[in-house]
C-alpha cells in the first residue's frame, strides 16, 4: 500500500530533457526532440534503460497506432498518481498522455491507495479493505 495520496509531479523536459543526474548549472541539458519523445515512450514499457538503443524505436511506436509519445516534444511531465487520478487527466485531452502500460509492464507488488474515508471508519474497516486488497493481487 502507498501511505497518504501524495501525488508526485517532475518536470522531465521543456525544449530539453531534465536530467537528475549530471544536471549542469539550470538543471538542464540541451538533447533532440527525439531522445525526449523515445524517453516518453520508454517510461510505458519501463524500459527507459534501453534509451537509444533501437533508432527505428518511435516509428515502430507510430506504426503500431501509439502515436501520443510523439507530442512531448514541447513540455513532458511525469506525474505519480493514483490510476483514478490520471484517468481524470486524459478524459479531458487538455495534453498528451503516455501511462505506464498494465499490459507490458509486470508488476512485482500491489500498489494501492487507501481512501481516507476507509481510515476514518477505524481498525475494522481498514482490516476489510486491506484484505480486499490482498485477496484482489492474490486472484
Amino acid at each position: 500500500m502507498i501511505d497518504g495520496y501524495d501525488v508526485e509531479v517532475k518536470l522531465l523536459a521543456i525544449t530539453g530533457l531534465v536530467r537528475e543526474a549530471n544536471l549542469g548549472s539550470e538543471g538542464r541539458t540541451n538533447v533532440d526532440p527525439e531522445e525526449i519523445i523515445e524517453y516518453s515512450g520508454r517510461l510505458c514499457w519501463d524500459t527507459t534503460e534501453k534509451l537509444g538503443t533501437n533508432p527505428d524505436r518511435i516509428q515502430a511506436w507510430i506504426n503500431i497506432g501509439h502515436e501520443s509519445v510523439i507530442e512531448h516534444a514541447s513540455a513532458t511531465f511525469y506525474i505519480r498518481a493514483s490510476r483514478v487520478l490520471t484517468h481524470e487527466l486524459v478524459r479531458h485531452r487538455l495534453a498528451s498522455y503516455s501511462q505506464r502500460s498494465q499490459r507490458y509492464v509486470t508488476e512485482s507488488s500491489p500498489k494501492y491507495i487507501k481512501p481516507p474515508e476507509i481510515q476514518s471508519c477505524g481498525q475494522v474497516a481498514e482490516k476489510i479493505f486491506k484484505d480486499a486488497m490482498e485477496n484482489a493481487w492474490s486472484t
